[in-house]
């Protein structure tokens, strides 16, 4: 059995897995028996590049395996391949890294890589540090972390027999150092333990957080300790993530602790009402010091027939459950909603679901709060359609206490255009994703976030049918998935057309019989696509200034030869034809100035939206547009801010990944996941404080942009002092600017 340092029983797999009964099948994971069974890869490594043992560094046996390259474009690797499996078999894999002055231009670093067939042609899982560390630090500094757990999501081997499993060190510099590398099957036995390791972390920093709250309170730092006893044995039952916080018995048994703690300040209360800001993440445990009473109304404002929203927490006082009733005036247009935690394989909660309540047949809504925990609901009003101040209440009541809030209304006589000045988009596909499964929700959701723009997946765009001598047939041709997809933005929008010539079936139809690219008859094939494309969607009222011809998703560095020659081509097919493509950081300044200069619109991921980078765009003169992978630890009023920044900086489309993706998101333990939208509810995709963000901040750049093109003084002046934090109240004035 490896030996494991230190308490960390959290970490299920390190220390649950031989009492599972699972069976390591890396040989010589630990490199107790020096480099047997490993093979290092190139077997001639660069006069830069070091991959040997360290007797110095370890976790385990003594030594660790560690690879140092002097320059940052360096690969090298160890690897073991034919690594038996059973086929159609789940597993998990794990490893410890420590990384010193890692650095890259290119977002590498360390990585473990599974690939099938005993070989490494593909990825059936990859994981590890590197990559998105570079995402969130684009700057090439270097990066030291110490002794860390990394664990692949539950994978499942397929037709497969053998793997192949390799740990690198790729397009970066510095020093990483392995160990105690497995690959286990996924028994029942370990993903009982691996649950209920995740389940016990969460639980875990419920007791921390307990703890330094209870520093003056000997009676609760008592309970703690002996509640932490009990935790380090307890196993969870299956939670129902979709009812929130508490998820276990166990875990409402110690939350109801904080009762104890809010009674020291709060000696008579019960329930306690604060007003929270709507789109920051949530905490189901308050500390007594941040509670701040709701002391005066609720003023929200905006433009006629909009949805505002604003959010209050209440926090249960006693150690028994209460049960609140909210009583809405009955005039006023709102939905009412849940604001529920989602955890991940991290072991903590990241995201907040806005799960939809109903009322009862009195028009009431109840909810549920356990002892010593807050809930936070979300309120989203309708505005009148016409200006003014209305006022209206929300009333609720708990056993036979009861509280009221009014709420004030300022509509201003402004109205959002049909159609948002920014093009948005979201990489979900109507097929790929499975939006199809529940179309008349997904058109619903994504038109209220004001999508006007659809990115195709290449398989949905209109394909090519050739004749014997590669003479197109354009009535051959099916527009059926571009037409669907087209429903789910507002109308009439604009499309972004991949030409579908990079990967097979489909390059195999562009090649023809030369089997060549940038052939004559290559050539041919594609110009008349080109032209066939143009006609159908003009005949959907898509002129040139509403569609766009995409190169390649991301491309890499070696791939800006082809792209600059397939925009030649494009431009001579067409050249009122416009090409778009984003990037991120696989591309150097120069090879981005060159794709900048090829293109109409470019679009930066994010975090590539860097002084050096700005520059090239802007002095380009090109349309600006940028994209945004963001995952569920992003928090909905970050992704809010962002917009304001869009419209200051000139930007004209926004698109990110994704709304909805293909991973299951609720169950705790699951894999990390990008959606924005939860499936759970029949009649719609379940929002999140993400989405929301995106949907309010798109009206944010809206009445920015309305501003610069109505009265450009006082937007320059607005311009000056804008952050933020203060937007809240710039808004109310350029909402009177615009009324005016």
């Amino acid at each position: 059995m490896k030996k494991i340092m230190g308490k960390n029983w959290f970490i299920v797999i390190a220390l649950m897995v031989f009492t599972a009964g699972a069976q390591d099948l890396i040989k010589n994971g630990n490199f107790a028996e020096l480099l047997q069974n490993w093979e290092i890869w190139p077997k001639k490594l660069h006069p830069e590049a070091e991959v040997k043992l360290d007797n110095t560094i370890s976790r385990s046996v003594g030594r660790s395996l560690r690879i140092t390259h002097k320059r940052d474009d360096l690969y090298s690797r160890i690897q073991q391949l034919d690594v038996p499996c059973k086929p159609h078999t789940d597993y998990i894999a794990s490893f410890y890294a420590k990384g010193k002055e890692i650095r890259s231009y290119k977002g590498g670093g360390a990585r473990m890589f599974i690939g099938p067939n005993g070989g490494l042609d593909r990825a059936i899982i990859s994981f590890g540090p590197g990559i998105e560390y570079h995402k969130l630090n684009p700057k090439p500094e270097s990066w030291d972390f110490d002794w860390t757990y990394y664990e692949s999501p539950v994978f499942n081997s397929g037709i497969n027999t053998k793997l192949g499993i390799t740990l690198y060190l790729a397009n970066a510099g510095g020093t990483v150092w392995f160990d105690n590398i497995e690959l286990m099957e996924y028994t029942p036995e370990l993903q009982r333990e691996r649950e209920a390791g995740m389940a016990r972390k969460l639980l875990d920093g419920d007791i921390k957080a307990l703890t330094a709250a209870a520093a003056h309170n000997p009676t609760v730092l008592a309970k703690l300790r002996k509640k932490s006893e009990e935790l380090e044995v307890w196993y969870p039952e299956t939670p129902d993530p979709k009812q929130g916080v508490p998820l276990y018995r166990f875990q409402r048994e110690i939350l109801a602790l904080n009762a104890d703690l809010l009674r020291d300040k709060f000696s008579d209360a019960t329930l306690i009402t604060s007003q929270a800001a709507p789109l920051k993440p949530q905490c189901y445990l308050s500390g007594a010091r941040e509670l701040k009473p709701v002391d005066s109304d609720i003023v929200i404002s905006g433009v006629c027939g909009d949805s505002e929203a604003f959010a209050l927490n209440f926090t249960n006082c006693t150690p028994e459950t209460l049960t609140v009733r909210l009583i809405p005036d009955g005039r006023l247009d709102m939905e009412i909603r849940m604001v529920t935690d989602i955890a991940t394989d991290a072991g903590r909660f990241v995201d907040d679901a806005l799960i939809r309540m109903k009322p009862d047949a009195e028009g009431v809504y109840p909810f549920e709060i356990p002892g010593g925990v807050t809930r936070q609901i979300y309120f989203s009003v309708k505005l009148p359609m016409k200006k003014g101040i209305t006022e209206s209440f929300l009333r609720w009541n708990w056993g036979n206490e009861s509280s009221t809030l009014t709420l004030k209304q300022h509509t201003f006589n402004v109205k959002f255009p049909m159609e948002m000045p920014l093009r948005t988009f979201s990489y979900s596909y109507l097929y790929a994703h499975g939006l199809n499964q529940n179309t008349e929700a997904s058109i619903r959701r994504l038109r209220s976030m004001h999508q006007n723009a659809c990115q195709l997946y290449q398989f949905d765009s209109p394909q090519p049918v050739y004749d014997e001598n590669g003479i197109l047939l354009p009535e051959k041709m099916d527009w059926n998935k571009i037409d669907q997809n087209r429903q789910l933005m507002v109308q009439p929008g604009m499309i972004i057309l991949y030409l579908p010539v990079h990967s097979n079936p489909h390059l195999k139809i562009f090649l023809g019989k030369s089997m060549a690219p940038f052939s004559d008859e290559w050539n041919s094939r594609v110009s008349q696509y080109l032209k066939a494309v143009t006609a159908g969607l003009k005949e959907r009222g898509l002129g040139y200034d509403r569609f766009l011809i995409s190169l390649r998703d991301e491309p890499g560095e070696n791939e800006v030869d082809y792209m600059e020659k397939l925009a030649t081509l494009i431009r001579k097919t067409d050249p009122r034809l416009r090409i778009y493509n984003n990037f991120h950081y696989a591309l150097s300044l120069p090879a981005i100035k060159r794709l900048t200069a090829a293109v109409d619109v470019i679009a930066p991921e994010v975090h590539m939206i860097t002084p050096d980078r700005m520059e090239i765009l802007k002095d380009s003169g090109k349309e600006i547009w940028c994209y945004w992978v963001q995952n569920k630890g992003i928090p909905g009023s970050d992704i809010r801010d962002l917009f304001l920044k869009l419209e200051l900086e000139n930007f004209t489309g926004f698109s990110y990944w994704c709304f909805r993706d293909c991973n299951s998101v609720w169950r705790p333990g699951q894999m990390q996941s990008y959606s924005v939208v939860y499936d759970g509810d029949p009649a719609e995709w379940i929002p999140s404080k993400r989405c929301e963000g995106i949907r309010e901040g798109i009206e944010d750049y809206t009445l920015l942009h309305m501003l610069k093109t109505r009265n450009p003084g006082i937007y320059r002046n607005l311009n000056s002092k804008l952050t933020s934090q203060n937007w809240p109240q710039l808004r109310r004035k350029i909402l009177s600017a615009l009324e005016d």
